[in-house]
């Protein structure tokens, strides 16, 4: 690597601190420009007329991409009708496609239990927030009856006497300071914030008994915990002895099965080996259906290129050694998983396993029955693959297909060569075995442990294990096909490692992405922006219309700016070490619901800096509330332009699968497609196919909409016309996604509506930042009256706030103890659990022993030429 000398240095300190300087320089002059009485009114205030011309340019992209997709929906259904066409999404409600127009209100018609069923909780819960903004919006429509009339008739001043224009004339910024008029403003907030809080409390009441019908399923994920940060001292080193350790804490048949990972990277090695002979087998085949002719390639040893081989009888060989590869390290897994093989200090490093998990010895005899139960378990699972291996036995498999079709090979050569090819690999598997044997076989510190009824996981779930902090500690676990097995062993050392550098990693992202931000905020003023900007200024020298244009599109590259912050808070989430897509999500809605306030809302304001306003409050810590409160009546129809290009481009976005579609053109294109199989796969991770639909990205959309509850609950007081833009945008955004839930995503992963909860936390916090404002807003048009008045709306808030966080989120979290006893008794006592079974066995250890080729490709009618 090399070192950077003093020139790069320097050159990077200068443009980060030209970007800082000309940040502030935009703060100042905003401030500036904001008490300037002279200001020329056609200048500043063209509001109408931008807005105007958003509403044509985006309104008519629109009305557009709805009619293109009104024409393709039907032609093209395996884009547009996903959960139709592919078996395994195939639901009931995408079946009626409606009329060309009428999809948009008849989707509608679904009942909310028929949509829950059939599209999830997460899907219904992010309906439901999209109806919660559609009602304040029309209780904000409300407040406008009165808002309206009172702020476009307020007296002539000084202070509002450049404001010509009408829709300026519309908002706060057109009543002088200390006017009576404020009053208005006042009892409107009083109005839109009592309901909004009354509308929380209810809807939430709602969430709760959606969340608690949820976890009355009998799923597999509602009856199992999560227990991270297994302490050394327990000695527990396999399934028997997790197993043991609950059934001495409960009872004896109150724990089903218990699952301790090991470390497994030989073995995933091996299988990963096995599927690509098996698929290269399996492509080797399908070429020989197509074309009538034997592939062949050249043997590839120690990176040379040797003889020319048939490539079904070469990858049918390797396939046979490989899958016993597989089926000799899964063997030895298991025996250590099951306790029948102890780990040594010889092989891994570790000591003999205790038989005594809990430091006592009369949990000797109760590890003994879980060794039973845990065996008995593991040869019905054996006897299963048996049977499985007897269905695709000899004489079904590639060994039986090649002996029909090559008879006895007779070529010497090709015996030798296979020979020395088969000693080699043996020697290379055997040597990687001695030097990274240690590697497979330990265990995790952490394990999956399923109950056999809802209330004894409810219970394990809260109660403490372990006297040390962080030790024992049990965690909701996530769907089976949704865990990530790669983070399940993680320290806590390492947890809490990640989860600073997340922190540390997201802070400064905010940082510099404010540059950016403030930059793009500023050209919705772009006669303000050009006298920082050299190359501005000469631009709109040259092109004078430029100006308009650059205002109209300053959001539209903003909404582009932040489709980014997706992906790199993906890579960020990473750190942190969740166990499912659910935690993923919220922790990613987390980031990017702050992102979207500070930097989208806050930042964009005052087109300044985050450390300009630390700075600031520094010094003064009134200038942060005096930033916002100059600023934002200003900036109303920004944000305005900002929900309608939003909801434009994700509307049509969405409805047109563009994306999707793009990569699936590229799918089509590149990677293997020669059979059916191939053609179903991923490539490179993100290339689908249309069958492959990926699942609601909840983070991303419930972030976006944080931001819409943002600008409506501060601008609601503010700018009366900003509830009837929300009030459409929410509409029609519950259309086209009602649309996509019904059609196109799937179901799974489904987290059973965890992301409201922490959706709810910000709606309780924008309440208060907006009243804030609103207050600050007030101060400074000298209405210490309304000022005073106000304050106790700010108190009830903060009442509120404190009341939801007492309960109301832990029992949203948990089942009640009557409800998991109502569901235990009503099964009886004799319970079907076999949907519980091996259902949280690591995928190395629950892979195939004998893969085949897909039976389709095998043709007894194939015969090869001698």
């Amino acid at each position: 690597m090399e070192v950077l000398d003093n020139r790069t240095i320097d050159g990077i300190g200068a443009n980060v601190s030209d970007g800082i300087c000309f940040c502030k320089n935009l703060v100042s002059r905003r401030l500036a420009s904001d008490s300037d009485d002279d200001d020329d009114s056609t200048t500043n205030f063209n509001d109408s007329e931008v807005l105007r011309n958003t509403l044509i340019l985006y309104g008519g992209i629109f009305v557009g991409a709805i009619i293109v997709f009104c024409f393709v929906r039907r032609l093209f259904p395996s884009a547009y009708n996903v959960r139709n066409t592919v078996h395994r999404l195939k639901t009931n409600l995408a079946e009626d496609q409606h009329g060309f127009f009428s999809w948009a209100w008849k989707v509608w018609d679904i009942s909310e239990a028929e949509f829950l069923q059939e599209c999830g909780v997460d899907a219904t819960c992010y309906l439901r927030i999209l109806n919660i903004g559609f009602r304040l919006s029309l209780v904000g429509l409300f407040c406008s009856i009165w808002l309206l009339p009172t702020y476009y008739t307020a007296d002539y001043s000084s202070d509002n006497e450049p404001i010509t224009d009408w829709l300026v004339k519309t908002t706060i910024a057109h009543v002088p300071s200390g006017d009576n008029r404020l009053y208005a403003t006042v009892f409107a907030s009083y109005v839109f914030f009592l309901y909004s809080m009354r509308l929380v409390l209810n809807e939430f009441q709602w969430f709760i008994n959606i969340r608690h019908q949820h976890l009355r399923r009998p799923i597999p994920r509602h009856f199992t915990v999560l227990v991270r940060n297994i302490p050394a001292e327990l000695e527990i080193k396999s399934n028997a002895m997790l197993a043991a350790f609950f059934r001495k804490c409960f009872s004896d048949d109150a724990v089903l099965e218990a699952r301790l990972p090991l470390t497994s990277s030989n073995l995933n090695r091996a299988i990963s080996m096995r599927d690509r002979s098996l698929a290269d087998l399996e492509h080797s085949l399908a070429l020989l259906q197509k074309t009538g002719e034997r592939p062949t390639h050249r043997e590839q040893l120690m990176g040379m290129h040797g003889d020319e081989v048939d490539s079904i009888e070469y990858y049918t060989q390797q396939l046979e050694e490989r899958n016993a590869e597989v089926s000799r390290q899964m063997e030895a897994l298991e025996a250590i998983a099951t306790g029948s093989q102890p780990l040594s200090s010889s092989s891994n490093g570790a000591q003999t396993v205790s038989n005594d998990p809990l430091g006592d010895p009369q949990s000797s005899s109760l590890l003994e029955s879980s060794n039973e139960t845990d065996t008995k378990h593991q040869s019905r699972l054996a006897g299963s693959e048996i049977g499985n291996s007897a269905a695709c036995g000899p004489s079904s498999g590639p060994s039986h297909f090649v002996a029909k079709t090559l008879g006895t090979t007779t070529a010497v050569a090709k015996k030798a060569t296979t020979a020395v090819t088969t000693a080699a690999t043996q020697a290379a598997t055997g040597a990687v075995d001695l030097v990274m044997g240690r590697e497979d076989g330990i265990p995790y510190s952490a394990g999956f442990v399923v109950f056999s009824k809802l209330s004894t996981s409810n219970a394990a779930l809260q109660m403490i294990h372990h006297e040390t902090p962080f030790s024992m500690r049990t965690l909701e676990a996530p769907d089976p096909e949704d865990v990530v097995w790669k983070n399940v062993g993680r320290t806590h050392k390492d947890l809490q490692s990640g989860k600073v550098i997340s922190i540390a990693l997201t802070v400064t992202l905010c940082l510099v992405w404010t540059i950016p931000t403030s930059f793009i905020a500023s050209l919705s003023h772009a006669e303000d922006a050009r006298e920082d900007v050299g190359w501005l200024d000469d631009l709109f020298d040259k092109y004078p219309n430029m100006t308009a244009f650059i205002e109209l599109v300053a959001p539209l590259l903003l909404v582009i700016l932040n489709s980014i912050l997706p992906a790199i808070f993906g890579l960020i989430t990473r750190f942190e070490g969740h166990i499912g897509s659910g935690t993923v999500q919220a922790s990613k809605f987390i980031k990017l619901a702050a992102f979207m306030i500070i930097q989208t809302f806050f930042v964009s304001a005052v087109s300044g800096t985050v450390t300009q306003s630390i700075s600031s409050a520094v010094e003064d810590p009134s200038q942060i509330v005096e930033f916002l409160a100059t600023t934002l009546p200003s900036q109303g129809t920004y944000f305005v332009q900002l929900v309608i290009i939003i909801t434009v481009q994700f509307s049509s976005f969405e409805l047109l699968r563009v994306i999707p579609i793009i990569f699936a053109a590229v799918r089509g294109c590149v990677g293997p497609r020669l059979t059916e199989k191939e053609r179903s796969k991923r490539h490179w991770g993100f290339l689908r196919p249309l069958s492959d639909p990926l699942f609601f990205q909840q983070a991303f959309f419930a972030s976006q909409i944080i931001l819409f509850y943002v600008i409506l609950m501060v601008y609601c007081p503010l700018y009366p016309l900003a509830p009837l833009v929300t009030a459409i945008c929410f509409q029609v955004m519950g259309s086209v996604y009602r649309h996509q839930f019904i059609y196109i995503y799937p179901t799974k992963p489904d987290s059973g509506g965890k992301f409201l909860v922490n959706f709810v936390q910000f709606i309780l916090l924008a309440m208060f930042l907006a009243q804030l404002t609103i207050v600050g807003m007030l101060a400074l048009n000298k209405a210490p009256t309304q000022v005073a008045l106000y304050i106790p709306l700010l108190c009830i808030t903060v009442l509120f706030i404190l009341y939801m966080q007492q309960l109301h989120f832990r029992v949203a979290r948990y089942l009640p103890t009557h409800a998991c006893l109502e569901e235990d008794l009503a099964r009886g006592e004799n319970p079907d659990l076999s949907f519980l079974h091996g259902t949280y066995i690591q995928p190395a250890l629950a892979a195939e022993r004998n893969s085949q080729p897909d039976p389709s490709l095998m043709s007894d009618d194939l015969v090869v030429e001698t």
